[in-house]
């Protein structure tokens, strides 16, 4: 808040003119009056002694650049760009009438500037997240095959937000720069995309699950709940897949048996044909995702409401299957464990978040 109160001051002194000077007074007084873009904590936190940086965002100064020297103008204020320098995503410094919140700092890529979308916006957290109802439906299934996804029980949730994709490499090196985040792992071998040529829109891979959880809480966010990630993934209607229950083919996701060159990642959203029922992509294949909950070998029996999965244990859960994953791995009931600071070339992951308030 400090940054933002010196900020919108060094704009107030270099106005120019009456009218300039009255609007900018009126913004600062909103945003004065404003706690800012708080939102709920994460769920989940990093675990003592992990690898992740505590440090905060550097608080840049404003660009010490001299206003224009020539007269002041005799209508409007000029509607050219800003100095050059940093900027937050949305922020100006003003709240428009269609903005719920502006960030007005010049600190790009902070949690907070990434929530500064039109008013009635469904997911405020991010324009790359997407809404998933409250719902109940069926999760998990009965097989003998796979006995960690039993039994069968219905789940009732509240309204979430997820992330339409999963998170890439240039979006999970803005942290790395912001010292939020610590790089992933396996950096220059073969498979792992964050050194890699051409990869910046490429699933980051080689995190464990207390860096994703980083990564999230930089955005004022957090991992999904295994049964958020199940309900994004398939809906209510017990669909196998993503897309439904169709046989997966090349076109729908990227798993082994159909890609098996390169051995690699897609970008993400590479096939929209796959998209889940809220509109997620990716949820079979490409890397298998880190949820927040703890592993066990099998589900509760009868009906929750909001679980968050066991209270303690030595694994966490990922999900969905991976390039590397077979036909049966990519299905959305897919589990297993994984110890929280593993890493590989095909772990990933995706943010969730808390819908908008329902307005009066």
């Amino acid at each position: 808040m400090a940054v933002r109160r010196r900020e919108l001051g060094v704009r107030c002194l270099w106005a120019r003119g009456p009218a300039a000077m009255t609007r900018c007074a009126a913004v600062l007084c909103v945003v004065l009056a404003s706690a800012g873009c708080a939102r709920g904590a994460a769920v989940g936190s990093p675990d003592a002694g992990a690898m992740v940086d505590s440090g905060t965002p550097d608080a840049g100064a404003p660009d010490a650049g001299a206003p224009d020297a020539g007269a002041p103008d005799a209508g409007a204020p000029d509607a050219g760009a800003p100095d050059a320098g940093p900027i937050s995503k949305c922020g100006n410094g003003t709240l428009d009438p269609d903005e719920r919140c502006d960030d007005g700092n010049l600190l790009d890529g902070d949690g907070c500037s990434a929530m500064c979308l039109p008013e009635g916006t469904p997911c405020p957290g991010s324009p790359d997240m997407v809404l998933v109802p409250a719902a109940t439906f069926e999760m998990g299934a009965d097989s003998p095959d796979y006995a960690n996804e039993a039994p069968v029980h219905q789940v009732r949730l509240d309204a979430f937000c997820i992330g339409r994709d999963e998170v890439t490499v240039d979006a999970y090196r803005a942290c790395v720069t912001a010292e939020a985040c610590t790089a992933p792992h396996g950096r220059g071998q073969l498979g792992y995309n964050y050194d890699a040529a051409g990869k910046g829109d490429h699933p980051v891979n080689g995190v464990t699950w207390t860096q994703a959880v980083a990564y999230c809480a930089w955005l004022n966010e957090r991992l999904p709940t295994e049964a958020e990630w199940e309900l994004a993934a398939r809906g209510t209607d017990g669909r196998l897949y993503p897309w439904g229950d169709a046989k997966p083919s090349a076109s729908l996701a990227r798993y082994w048996a159909m890609n098996p060159n390169p051995r690699t990642t897609s970008p993400v959203g590479s096939y929209p044909a796959g998209v889940s029922p809220y509109g997620a992509l990716d949820m079979a294949g490409n890397v298998w995702e880190w949820v927040a909950d703890w592993y066990a070998d099998m589900y509760p029996d009868g009906p929750v409401t909001d679980p968050t999965g066991p209270e303690t244990g030595t694994d966490r859960v990922v999900r969905g299957g991976s390039w590397n994953a077979t036909v049966s791995q990519i299905r959305v009931t897919r589990r297993k464990g994984a110890a929280v600071d593993a890493f590989s070339n095909d772990y990933g992951f995706r943010c969730a978040g808390e819908p908008a308030p329902a307005g009066p």
